[in-house]
């Protein structure tokens, strides 16, 4: 059998290098679905599930905090939706 071309990684090399992650924030006000969506992406040896927040206000201090590339974001929430949230989550994290 031949080996995987070069620009595939086998899982355990993504595993050891975590860097080459993406980092995800998972947004939404049920813990459930919060935990289903953390564990269907951690499913992805690429994805790195580094936060979670119940709202979008907590959405919003987290990504000033943490190294955050990807934000998976509810759009029904209280305190703050996810439609209020997101320009406020480009403007603290722009990049």
């Amino acid at each position: 059998m031949a080996p995987p071309p070069a620009t595939l990684r086998a899982p355990a090399d993504v595993a050891a290098d975590e860097s080459d992650a993406y980092r995800v924030m998972v947004v939404d006000d049920s813990a459930v679905i919060r935990g289903l969506i953390t564990r269907t992406l951690e499913g992805d040896p690429q994805i790195c599930v580094v936060a979670s927040a119940a709202n979008g206000q907590f959405a919003i201090d987290m990504v000033q905090r943490r190294d955050i590339e990807v934000v998976v974001l509810d759009i029904e929430m209280p305190v703050m939706d996810g439609l209020t949230a997101l320009p406020k989550i480009i403007e603290a994290r722009p990049a």
